[in-house]
Formats: structure tokens, sequence, C-alpha cells
């Protein structure tokens, strides 16, 4: 605050003047009866929606074989991983590359790296990497649902039936090439009759049984710990470790791939090859939607509270 000079008197300019303006501190009116739901609290960088939509999908699903060890070392404590039984000791990652043209969060492009896993007996794709191209998404994936997105450059161009997929971010690359081929089936799933999936969509894309009635989605389960920093000292322990289960579900249309390449050159911030390629397995290729309801996100276990 200023103070005057002795001997001199504060004369008021007129057009600095507010009218009913009182001396002293003015109390902050922003709480949890009226804050912006997420930061920053006067103009949240994510809106607030019962359902959260992705339109225009293009999905490119790739699929490869690490060793199960190196697979359980990136999952948390409670997860394991999910037993090949022709093949033990391996374990299953997929690399999903997203294109969404619009969405809650606008258009942008994601990169997910998930490992197929168990946790009480439910299968998931837990989530060590996740990149996006938009800075919302990427708030409110971490916020809300623990997904670790960081921001990176990604492209997914396609000519005729190829895909060339490339990420980049402070010196780590991934690429990818990919070949539409055959339609699998399309969204609703029949009531009665179960799809019948060629090999490697038999193994990699499960689907639910018929239930009786028109399936309009498939199922996307994922699985990511959340974890939030506190303060206060000097390695403060995290105010918010949980693990959380979201149940996305995607609908369109769904074809097999061929003549799949993976190139990697990780980093020690973006360390890809701690899930070392074996040997590539194949893919799949959806276009249409994807939807996530909030109400159905879950706490499936709140480490805090052991």
């Amino acid at each position: 605050p200023s103070k005057l000079t002795p001997g001199l008197e504060y004369t008021p300019d007129p057009q600095m003047v507010i009218p009913g303006a009182v001396a002293g501190p003015l109390a902050g009116q922003v709480s949890l009866k009226n804050f912006g739901w997420a930061m920053p609290t006067g103009g949240p960088l994510m809106k607030l929606a019962p359902m959260w939509s992705w339109d225009g999908m293009d999905a490119v699903i790739v699929d490869y074989l690490t060793d199960a060890k190196s697979a359980a070392a990136l999952l948390p404590e409670g997860v394991t991983t999910l037993p090949i039984p022709e093949l033990p000791g391996f374990s299953a990652v997929k690399h999903v590359w997203a294109n969404y043209r619009d969405s809650s969060f606008g258009p942008y492009q994601e990169l997910i790296v998930a490992i197929p896993c168990l946790f009480k007996g439910e299968m998931y794709l837990y989530v060590p990497f996740i990149y996006v191209t938009n800075d919302a998404a990427l708030a409110a994936g971490r916020e809300m649902g623990g997904w670790p997105k960081k921001l990176a450059n990604i492209r997914m161009e396609r000519a005729g039936n190829d895909w060339r997929l490339s990420f980049s971010r402070n010196g780590a690359e991934l690429s990818t090439t990919v070949k539409v081929g055959y339609k699998l089936f399309s969204t609703p799933l029949s009531a009665d009759k179960p799809v019948s999936l060629p090999y490697p969509q038999n193994m990699t894309l499960p689907l639910p049984a018929p239930t009786g009635k028109p399936q309009g989605t498939v199922p996307f389960p994922t699985l990511q710990l959340k974890v939030i920093p506190g303060v206060g000292a000097e390695n403060p322990p995290p105010v918010v470790a949980q693990l959380i289960g979201a149940p996305w579900k995607m609908s369109g249309d769904f074809y097999g791939t061929e003549g799949v390449t993976i190139a990697m050159h990780p980093t020690k911030d973006d360390p890809f090859d701690k899930l070392p390629i074996l040997t590539v397995v194949g893919g799949t290729y959806a276009s249409g939607k994807m939807t996530l309801a909030l109400e159905e996100m879950k706490v499936l276990a709140d480490w805090l509270k052991k």
C-alpha cells in the first residue's frame, strides 16, 4: 500500500473515483457453491456434461506381444497381466491411434498405449502412456479419469486403404503403417447371433455375448491410476491415489488390417521400450463414434483409504 510523503495531502482524481467504493480488502467470492467446476474457475478448460462424445472417429488399433514381466512392471498393485494360455510368459499391448473430427473437447488426435489386464476378475485396458493434441482433452483426461495424458505432435494420414501414423514429442518418435482390409462387422450387434471373428481379431477384439437385444456399442473398458501430488514437504505424498475404471463405448464399422509395421525411438520421458515389441500380431480399424458417461466411471480402489 502506498504512503503519502509527510506534509502532502492526497486529492482524488475525479476520473479515478469508483462510486460506492470502500477502503480495505474485499473477500473472494469463488466457492464450492459457484465455482466453474474445473480449473481455471473463471473459465474452465473443459465443459461438464453427463456424456462426453467423440464423433467422426477414425481409430487404428495395432496389437503386438511383449513379455509379461515388462507389462507387469507398469501395472499398479492389485492388477495382473491377462494371461495368454497358448503363449505363457507373453502379454498383449495395444496402440490406439485416433482422429476425432469433433468431440466434447473439439477436434484432436490421440495415441493410447494400453495393456490388457485383470482387476478383481474383470478385464480392463490399463493405460501407462497416452498423448493428445488438444489441451482441453489433456486436462479432462488427467483431472477426471487419471489418464496420464501429455501433449504431442500426432499425424494420421490416409491414402486409399493405407494409413501412415506418426508421433513425436521432445525427441521421442513412434510410427506405424497399416492397410485397411476386409470388413469384420458393424454395430448394432445381432440380438441373438454372436459375431464370428477371424484371427487375430478373435483374440484381440473381445465382443459381448448376445443378450436377446441388439447392442449398439462395443465396450472399451480402461483402467488407470489417478495420482495428484500434495504440497508442504520436500517429497509430498499424493492427496489422491485411486484406480479409476472407465467404460468407453465404440460404435460404427470395424475392419481388419494387414501389413502392420511399427517403429519407435523412445526417450527417458517417453519410454516406449519398457514394452518391447517381440512380435506384431495385427490390427483393427474402426470408423464411427465413441462415448463415455461420467456416471459410469468408478473408483475401483482408493489407495489412501487402505
